[in-house]
């Protein structure tokens, strides 16, 4: 879903007959009231379906509901989630259509939602949804901050799957079942979930950071202190985590994870550029050394993740919360002009390059043209990963990574996958 929203903005950008709603429309508009709207020369409207896509991450808010609430029909839930180790982590989202909150999934959503508002920001504030973007993305961060209460601690997650699981019910009637909710916690090697939300909360910095009406320089410092601290325990003490199962920690588990080294070079990248916007074009020579400085996070993440076989190496088949190896491929393209190591640079754009090869001409699609997820040895999933690499395709164009013909040809398959992806949503969702 993260990907489905960030894409309708990039394609909004790039589709000239679009025409986003006005400010007046979307503050007054809610996800009850979903009268029909004229659609564009391709038949999809993508600033209203940008618009209902934020309006579904407002509906997966967890704990005590603001004033602002637009969703009528949610109410406060799982409000005294962490009592049972004294701690308060309410807040943030449900995922996966359950009650349990799993932060290693959520914060890549956070984080590729934040992507897309930095690399869009204009094309939010003109369909007039900025600000409810912003807010969109402050609620999952404000409960990140309250997972990392210490310096040496993470709660990577609340809820227990096998209780969850068995019972169909409201997040609002959870407490009247006395669902136990136990609180997910690591002091170490969980480089994979604590590098994650450290990529989440400095992409946050970034956007709260951005001169508007809706700065908040206060959050976005608070963003990239817990950022910092968690790169910290990203790198000192490196490792997978255990992923959330029953509350006995033996049952059936959701979301493991396969390495960590991507999120590494996840998060330093992030940090790089949220520590870097004012340092960076300035600095050379040893000052670029600074411990506190953006090339700090640079350089350990582009060392550490470059030296493994699996970085480069290894072409990734799809971009997803547990292989971010496309992401981190991308940035470092991004960030090419710092880097000074050509082969890393052209290593980053051969692999991107490979991998949009495989999903436009090699890997087989549905008569609706939507590239299916069995080209990856899955049998579900296919609108998720198709979502997720038609964005690797369109920052590929926006990135200057492709060249004038590849970028035609990306665009049009990023558009097919994004267009069927709303069509099969409306058709069989709605």
């Amino acid at each position: 879903m993260a990907l489905f929203h960030i894409l309708l903005i990039a394609l909004a950008v790039f589709s000239p007959s679009i025409q986003g709603r006005s400010i007046e429309e979307s503050s007054e508009d809610s996800l009850h009231n979903v009268e029909k709207r004229t659609t564009t020369a391709s038949g999809f409207n993508y600033a209203d379906a940008l618009h209902k896509s934020i309006l579904f991450y407002e509906a997966q808010r967890s704990g005590v509901l603001p004033a602002t609430n637009r969703i009528p029909w949610r109410g406060d839930s799982a409000v005294d989630d962490g009592s049972d180790v004294g701690i308060d982590l309410s807040g943030g989202w449900y995922g996966a259509g359950d009650h349990v909150k799993f932060n290693f999934p959520v914060s890549f959503a956070v984080t590729t939602l934040g992507w897309g508002l930095m690399e869009y920001w204009d094309a939010y504030e003109a369909a007039g949804e900025l600000g409810n973007m912003l807010d969109s993305i402050r609620w999952p961060c404000e409960y990140l901050i309250k997972c990392h209460p210490s310096a040496n601690k993470y709660y990577y997650g609340v809820g227990d799957i096998e209780i969850d699981h068995s019972q169909w019910i409201r997040p609002e009637d959870m407490d009247d079942y006395n669902m136990i909710r136990p609180s997910w916690s690591c002091t170490g090697q969980c480089s994979d979930v604590t590098g994650e939300a450290a990529a989440a909360l400095a992409v946050c910095a970034i956007n709260f950071n951005k001169t508007s009406s809706y700065r908040d320089q206060t959050f976005a410092t608070q963003c990239l202190d817990k950022a910092r601290s968690l790169y910290d325990m990203t790198i000192f003490s490196p490792g997978k985590y255990t992923p959330i199962s029953n509350q006995y920690g033996n049952g059936t588990v959701q979301y493991p994870s396969s390495r960590y080294d991507d999120e590494m070079a996840w998060a330093g990248l992030w940090l790089f550029l949220a520590t870097g916007t004012e340092e960076y074009h300035d600095k050379s020579g040893d000052d670029l050394a600074n411990f506190n400085g953006a090339y700090y996070y640079f350089n350990v993440s582009n060392n550490m993740f470059m030296s493994s076989d699996y970085a480069l190496r290894a072409k990734a088949k799809t971009f997803s919360w547990d292989d971010k190896r496309p992401g981190v491929q991308l940035l470092l393209w991004k960030c090419r002009y710092f880097m000074n190591n050509t082969v890393y640079e052209n290593k980053a754009q051969k692999k991107i390059n490979s991998m949009m090869t495989d999903w436009i001409d090699t890997f087989a699609r549905l008569d609706t043209g939507l590239t299916i997820s069995s080209n990856l040895g899955l049998d579900w999933g296919s609108n998720g990963h198709a979502g997720r690499m038609a964005w690797v395709a369109m920052m590929a164009n926006k990135y200057d990574l492709s060249d004038a013909s590849e970028k035609a040809e990306r665009y049009a398959w990023a558009k097919q996958q994004i267009d069927e992806i709303g069509r099969a949503s409306c058709r069989e969702r709605v």
